[in-house]
């Protein structure tokens, strides 16, 4: 296949960019450098780069008519970890005007990636029609993105897939990230200070969210919204352990003073029943194997930095 990119430097596109260039599809990849492309997925030569961003839709059309895509993932979001009203309100307009130009060249696929934050957590698993939760700027942003998009495409009968991220974590996450920081203690020989340790979350390593996106490309699956999540909970004061535990490191001792992570509205858990029936994905790394994999990419990251 032929897939145009969007979000391709970030974290998860990094990953997604390599997942289909090992899979043997063409892509080419939006950003606004080539360098940065090739440094996050080195010597493929199935990945090409069109320099720009989305504020150039003029130069997008034009690369997208010689290029083609059967195709088209967009990941981008501006900003992040700037959660700001002013920069989610920029990024809803600039993709839903990305959406538009889609549907004007007659794309008869695209993948957009959602958040688990469009949900009002509770403790049961979420479901891909749980209670939406537009308080906050970030999530009532990626509910108004969503809604557009299946808009936009429904009147061109283009299939417009949207996939609701949990939490996903391993190499190349942020490094004021929970493992990643956690693990960046344990090399300087500091405790880590988990601020809600009772908070439990869903989460999923990088390389089974890539295969994901990955596999629902290439089942030329109809509109649809899918989970994707490891289905298991797991509080971050037991990740902090874990990942204490994977780097030969004491465990460091309960802080139950201020923790109000017992609260429900801090738990968000998918139900990922669908995904598994119609995508034919489920999680197969173990949180302990995606930590020990993000663990020694940051040792061998060090190695080439010293």
């Amino acid at each position: 296949m032929k897939i145009f990119l969007t979000g391709g430097t970030g974290f998860i596109g990094s990953a997604v960019i390599l997942r289909l260039a090992q899979k043997g599809h063409e892509v080419l990849v939006l950003s606004r450098s080539e360098e940065a492309v090739s440094g996050v997925t080195p010597f493929q030569e199935n990945v090409n780069v069109l320099v720009s961003d989305l504020s150039d839709l003029k130069k997008i059309k034009y690369s997208l008519k010689r290029f083609r895509p059967d195709s088209v993932i967009h990941l981008a979001w501006e900003g992040l970890p700037d959660y700001s009203q002013r920069l989610c309100r920029k990024n809803v307009e600039m993709g839903a005007n990305f959406f538009r130009l889609l549907a004007d060249m007659e794309i008869k696929s695209v993948l957009s990636s959602g958040s688990c934050w469009e949900y009002e957590p509770r403790r049961e698993p979420l479901t891909e029609d749980s209670r939406k939760d537009n308080k906050s700027p970030f999530s009532a942003a990626k509910i108004r993105l969503y809604e557009e998009g299946l808009e936009i495409f429904r009147k061109k009968s283009a299939a417009f897939i949207w996939l609701r991220l949990f939490f996903v974590y391993g190499p190349g996450q942020r490094s004021t990230s929970l493992i990643p920081y956690t693990l960046e203690c344990v090399a300087l020989g500091q405790e880590p200070i988990i601020k809600s340790p009772g908070a439990r979350h869903d989460f999923v390593y990088i390389d089974d969210v890539a295969e994901c996106i990955t596999m629902a490309l290439e089942r030329e699956l109809p509109n649809s919204v899918y989970n994707v999540g490891s289905g298991t909970l797991t509080s971050c004061g037991e990740v902090a352990k874990l990942a204490l535990s994977v780097a030969g490191a004491e465990p460091f001792e309960d802080r139950p003073a201020d923790d109000t992570a017992t609260d429900e509205s801090l738990h968000y858990l998918a139900d990922t029943s669908r995904t598994a029936t119609e995508v034919g994905w489920t999680a197969r790394l173990s949180l302990r194997e995606g930590v020990t994999r993000t663990m020694e990419s940051m040792a061998s990251l060090k190695k080439k930095e010293d």
